[in-house]
């Protein structure tokens, strides 16, 4: 997954109508790197995928319900790809989504951003009794990709390319992480999302 392309680096660069630039791999490396760099800021993954998250919703004896917080295993969600699942009955184990009820969406609450869904109703409970089923992420190339997101990667892969060049072949080779971190933190720090109460999935499944 590449959050921009190889042009896209060459014109932050300055290089985009040069003769001679023609090897782009170390630019195709170098955008990898930055796209995970990207995910670890944002602590999330970022390419389109479909999941299934799931959740214990069990309680104590003598607790009573309130509402709760999952935290899916990913962010970005797609606008109305959601569905919830609970166990149709107390203490009954989910291992799939066959023949269990699908909940209401006027029982939950989604942020698509934060990746997280607000649980509203008093669901039957049990170890995995609950599952949320989504599709989140971008396509590689697809122009859904957040601006400040692409910009991010582009500034991260321009950086270590520019630093591999002036470096490669010498032995004071720079240590360009914190530099690095430094600016992909410049366009992505109002964004990061850190989900600091709720629970987490369980299990996960990519389908």
């Amino acid at each position: 997954m590449k959050l921009a392309n190889v042009q896209d680096v060459l014109e932050r660069m300055q290089l985009k109508n040069m003769v001679g630039v023609g090897d782009n791999s170390s630019i195709e490396s170098a955008i990898v790197s930055a796209t995970s760099m990207v995910e670890s800021i944002l602590r999330t993954p970022v390419e389109y995928a479909s999941r299934i998250d799931y959740f214990d919703n069990t309680r104590g004896r003598y607790d009573t319900y309130e509402p709760s917080t999952l935290i899916l295993t990913q962010k970005y969600i797609i606008l109305g790809t959601v569905e919830v699942y609970n166990t149709e009955k107390n203490g009954e184990l989910l291992d799939d989504l066959t023949g269990l009820t699908q909940v209401d969406a006027l029982y939950y609450y989604v942020n698509n951003e934060a990746g997280t869904v607000r649980i509203l109703g008093d669901f039957n409970t049990s170890y995995a009794g609950l599952a949320v089923k989504y599709t989140a992420g971008f396509k590689e190339g697809s122009t859904t990709i957040p601006y400040w997101m692409k910009d991010a990667a582009i500034a991260g892969a321009t950086y270590i390319q520019h630093t591999h060049a002036v470096t490669h072949g010498k032995k004071d080779m720079v240590n360009m992480s914190k530099p690095l971190s430094g600016i992909m933190y410049t366009s992505l720090n109002e964004y990061i999302r850190t989900s600091y109460e709720g629970t987490s999935p369980i299990r996960a499944e990519t389908v």
